[in-house]
């Protein structure tokens, strides 16, 4: 019998209100483990493929003052006590903003039986960025050993000049509801950095006690996707599903990151919901809805590309540039995994023997990318000057270079088997020396990376997903 608590110490201390808990229990009786009742509370259990352990991680909603834990079965228990501290009044926050637009009711597009009016928004956006402060608290943890996360407008004592739509609680941030001057149609028609430029004024305007002190998380009603019609073909690629969406933003600068509500319909409006939400694996309508799911199609990938993306230009709010890895390039779209763990369902066993690629679930999408340590502006010459009328031609910039797609390929009827050997050998004959890596992302939305150098030597694949916590 065993329980290990990861990463905490009985009577730390917290600022923020919803705590993620990781750790990992064993009973030779086969038990499982319960978490003491704590209302709100949701717990993720899995099954470690390395051992007879049970992986757990609970969000935890916490009130001031002392917070006694306890997970238990009948045959063991552990308790430890977690102190969640007053928020600093004079701390910078981040205030989440839903903006509707004059002449508008400010519903968000959303399937009929899905409520989408300003109040649901709300709801779902205060859950949003209660789950990305416990989730940056967890990122800043695993690079410096310590929590911290930022703060939202309505967590402090003070009350705001304007009352917001929903009310801070621990599993929900405080949510203002803001109409803009613009007209619903002004505003679908403008870019995004116009949108970004007009709204900021406005928001400068509303929220005078901000300046200087806040950031403004801000999502737009007016996002819409333009069904097709019977006679078009769905898009396959995110360029062109974008085309066909009216007002999608994904913008951070300065003291506003802009989001638009596209998938907003995927996003759960309590905290009772998170668990079903995060493995919800029926398919988007792509002929109706927006799919801004890194191609994994699913209600539950939506919801976690849009979660890393708010974290990333956010990030930007907070003076972040682009990184090689993590949040800050890419590495958003799983952020599901910080909290829980990956979706029901079978797993994918990605293969490669003998050149060819097995994927059980069937093959949606292959890339073949630069790999991050080699990389050279002499590669991507040689790239360009041999490369046919049909491929990209590589930016020569060795930071730009990094990760860089030098082969595409999206499959219509997916198959489970894809011969990538002559591909690879294209490849190398004409960048000789570099190293690569094979992108393969499956119908069940599970993305592997296998990493091969000149001659194919040495391939080495990683899971499509880490249970490890």
């Amino acid at each position: 019998m065993g329980l290990r608590i990861l990463g905490v110490k009985d009577n730390e201390s917290v600022d923020y209100p919803l705590f993620l808990l990781r750790s990992t229990f064993f009973c030779r009786n086969g038990c499982n483990p319960t978490l003491k009742h704590i209302p709100d509370s949701v717990v993720f259990q899995t099954f470690s493929k390395s051992s007879n352990n049970i992986l757990l991680k609970a969000l935890l909603p916490l009130c001031d003052g002392r917070n006694n834990i306890c997970i238990f079965c009948p045959h063991q228990s552990f308790d430890f006590t977690l102190d969640k501290l007053p928020m600093n009044e004079s701390r910078p926050y981040v205030r989440p903003i839903y903006v509707t637009f004059n002449g508008h009711d400010g519903s968000f597009q959303a399937p009929s039986n899905v409520s989408s009016n300003p109040d649901s928004a709300c709801r779902r956006l205060g859950l949003a960025v209660r789950i990305l402060q416990s989730a940056t608290a967890e990122i800043i943890l695993a690079e410096t050993g310590y929590r911290r996360s930022f703060a939202c407008a309505g967590d402090f004592r003070t009350p705001s000049k304007i009352p917001p739509r929903v009310s801070a609680s621990p599993v929900s941030a405080a949510v203002w509801c803001i109409q803009s001057k613009l007209s619903f149609e002004e505003a679908q028609r403008m870019s995004v950095i116009s949108l970004w430029e007009t709204l900021a004024r406005e928001l400068h305007n509303v929220f005078s006690e901000d300046r200087g002190q806040a950031k403004w998380l801000a999502v737009v009603s007016c996002t819409e996707f333009k069904a097709l019609a019977t006679t078009e073909t769905t898009p396959l690629s995110h360029e062109a599903i974008i085309s066909r969406t009216v007002a999608y933003c994904a913008l951070g600068a300065g003291g506003l990151a802009l989001f638009g509500s596209g998938n907003l319909y995927t996003w759960p409006e309590s905290i009772v919901d998170l668990e079903i939400h995060l493995s919800d694996l029926r398919k988007v309508n792509r002929r109706q809805f927006l799919d801004d799911s890194a191609y994994r199609g699913t209600y539950w990938a939506n919801y976690t590309t849009a979660l890393g993306t708010m974290l990333h230009e956010l990030g930007h709010c907070f003076d972040l540039d682009h990184s090689p890895e993590g949040i800050m390039r890419r590495g958003g779209d799983d952020l599901n995994l910080i909290i829980s763990f990956p979706p029901p369902g079978v797993s994918s066993d990605f293969r490669k023997v003998n050149g060819i690629i097995h994927a059980p679930l069937g093959i949606h999408l292959i890339q073949v990318r630069m790999a991050e340590k080699t990389c050279s502006p002499f590669c991507a010459e040689l790239w360009n000057s041999k490369r046919r009328a049909n491929t990209p031609e590589l930016p020569t910039d060795i930071t730009m270079m990094r990760g860089c797609i030098v082969w595409h390929r999206s499959f219509k009827e997916t198959p489970k088997t894809f011969h990538i050997a002559k591909v690879l050998q294209s490849i190398s004959s004409q960048l000789r020396g570099a190293a690569f890596k094979v992108v393969v992302l499956d119908l069940g939305g599970f993305t592997s990376q296998m990493t091969f150098s000149d001659g194919d030597r040495g391939v080495r694949s990683h899971p499509p997903y880490q249970n490890a916590i």
